[in-house]
């Protein structure tokens, strides 16, 4: 969801060597008709989408980490973060508020002390800069 009635939906299809084709649709009343938005870039396996008006956030995950970000409602994007971690990922994204953002990179739990991050990062400007906090 990214306000109100404004939905946004990553659709996730045919995938290759880490990438996979992705669709971003919209809705504009609650999810009764839904308009295709864009294709983001197809770097990294799946993804999850959040979003807050017309920013929103791609987290996925392959070789690599990737965080994509479009401010016109999924229209254009750009990569805002990346790590080159052989694909830890990301776990719970999602706005707190229409310019605050929140990530956790790699494994949220680290049984054993694995050396995994398991890090919490914060964005304070709708997810173009991301700050990783200790």
């Amino acid at each position: 969801m990214t306000s109100g009635n404004d939905l946004a939906l990553l659709c996730v299809g045919q995938g290759y060597t880490g990438h996979t084709q992705k669709l971003v649709y919209l809705s504009a009343n609650g999810g009764v008709t839904w308009s295709k938005a864009s294709t983001p870039s197809p770097e990294g396996d799946g993804g999850t989408l959040a979003g807050s008006g017309t920013t929103l956030v791609l987290a996925t995950a392959s070789a690599a980490s990737w965080l994509d970000r479009s401010t016109n409602g999924g229209h254009a994007w750009a990569t805002s973060l990346t790590y080159g971690d052989g694909g830890l990922g990301w776990a719970d994204l999602g706005f707190t508020t229409p310019s605050n953002a929140v990530v956790i990179h790699g494994p949220a739990h680290s049984a054993g002390g694995d050396g995994r991050p398991g890090r919490l990062l914060l964005s304070s400007d709708g997810g173009a800069t991301w700050h990783s906090i200790t």
